[in-house]
């Protein structure tokens, strides 16, 4: 679906044609996202593998992240069309290696003493997963930590853009690139450091980041670079932690024959990032950067109550 959307938008001419193309971008991405996830959960039975299998998927997708927007706006710039064309060729090709390996591994997984375990149906897997009040709350928590995270990309650039600096371009770039690279570099060391926690202590670390660095976003003037490059800097450590844990904390509490179903209801988190906009623009309109950005620090704290909530819930199901 991927492939076929962007190669619908290499050659769009319309508005209609780039809404429809832009639509199955997304709904390729979020299958294609759950889907990812659910793979590693079935196919990696050892816990600590598969804890680091869903941290090096982030980085994969991350390092992709920071090296795909640089060569598209590089191509982009006088081949537009050929940008989307050759990102469908790659989904192509990416489509026809996930569809081999999964192939060859089911060959190979084959034995005369598998059991098929029965899937429940989808409105049973749905009743399950509503009533899942850990997995409610684990995802309303992911939700409010995207919607937080979602400000750098769009609120950030909407209020420097507003703020006539010089050179602001170049200063969001730049930004973005820091951002990029502290996530890139940061990564595997970080996890390193964390890995005798238990994954509510460290989501409770990276919203606090996330939470330092809504302040600095809030207090520091625009023409002080290094303090909005300390704060990106805070942030992106904040992000590399939260998010890939989120999707460890699903696989934890996920029933192996939903795994799939639940991954796939997670990605209603990414409401979060597609209403902060919204919310950015309109609080810049009616009033200032500072009570933006300290309306999103205080979303951070009840996002850490929440999330301090959801490990007394999952700590009270251990037992």
């Amino acid at each position: 679906m991927s492939a076929l959307a962007f190669s619908l938008l290499g050659y769009s001419n319309h508005p209609a044609l780039y809404s429809i193309g832009i639509t199955g971008v997304s709904i390729g991405c979020t299958l294609l996202e759950s889907s990812c996830k659910a793979l590693i959960g079935d196919r990696v039975s050892d816990k600590a593998s598969r804890e680091l299998s869903l941290y090096c998927r982030y980085y994969a997708i991350n390092a992709g992240g920071a090296v795909g927007p640089l060569f598209g706006v590089t191509l982009g710039v006088g081949e537009q069309g050929l940008t989307f064309l050759i990102t469908a060729a790659i989904y192509f090709i990416y489509g026809l290696l996930l569809w081999r390996l999964l192939h060859y591994t089911a060959w190979r997984d084959t034995t005369p003493k598998q059991t098929k375990t029965s899937s429940p149906s989808f409105f049973a897997a749905w009743g399950q997963i509503i009533r899942h009040r850990l997995f409610a709350m684990l995802m309303f928590c992911n939700m409010l930590a995207a919607f937080v995270y979602a400000s750098f990309d769009s609120t950030l650039v909407q209020y420097l853009t507003r703020s006539d600096v010089p050179n602001v371009m170049l200063l969001i770039a730049t930004l973005i690139a820091i951002n990029a690279l502290t996530i890139i570099i940061a990564q595997f060391p970080l996890l390193h450091l964390l890995q005798r926690y238990s994954t509510g202590v460290r989501l409770m670390t990276g919203l606090l980041l996330m939470l330092l660095a809504q302040l600095l976003f809030a207090f520091s003037p625009v023409t002080q670079f290094y303090i909005l490059a300390a704060a990106t800097i805070i942030l992106s450590l904040g992000e590399l932690v939260v998010f890939p844990t989120f999707s460890v904390e699903v696989d934890q509490i996920t029933p192996n024959a939903l795994r799939g179903s639940y991954f796939g209801a997670a990605n209603l988190s990414l409401l979060g990032g597609a209403l902060a906009p919204l919310y950015g623009g309109l609080m810049l309109d009616f009033s200032n950067h500072r009570v933006l950005f300290l309306s999103l620090a205080g979303l951070c704290l009840l996002t850490m109550i929440l999330q301090n909530v959801t490990n007394m819930m999952k700590r009270e199901q251990v037992k």
